[in-house]
């Protein structure tokens, strides 16, 4: 059960080496804040990401001003991520997600319409149910 605290529920679990200075600073923020050191850094990543200096932040196709990539991204399911990252900001895929994504785009079963002549997919006609149905075979093929 992902654990509930500040900025959501903490489901994911990654570790970093920080250097022991930053180490420090991050407990003094601790106790300044009365928090624990996990919701300090947390703020911190989520200040940073959302950051217009060095955050999230892509110019896309269309809009005048960078726009903050995330949540045009973001979904619980990772099989709706990979199907909006594509969409969205195609270069940002690693090798692996990149071969995913060329087996969803062309397999009819998980759109609503045939793949037209100028070869793009919409989000609204993605099928994520039949794609969340097939995520793990999908997934276990890239191993």
């Amino acid at each position: 059960m992902p654990k509930k605290a500040k900025g959501g529920p903490r489901d994911s679990v990654f570790s970093v080496r920080l250097p022991a200075k930053l180490r420090y600073a991050v407990e003094l923020m601790a106790r300044l804040n009365r928090e624990p050191m996990t919701d300090v850094i947390v703020r911190a990543l989520d200040e940073a990401v959302g950051s217009e200096n060095l955050g999230l932040f892509v110019d896309l196709p269309g809009e005048e001003l960078p726009v903050y990539l995330l949540p045009r991204v973001w979904d619980e399911r990772e099989s709706v991520r990979l199907v909006k990252l594509a969409l969205t900001y195609p270069t940002l895929l690693s090798a692996a997600e990149r071969t995913i994504w060329e087996r969803v785009r062309n397999e009819p079963r998980y759109w609503v319409r045939e793949l037209g002549p100028d070869r793009n997919r919409l989000l609204e006609d993605l099928r994520p149910d039949r794609l969340e149905a097939d995520w793990d075979e999908l997934k276990g093929s890239q191993v």
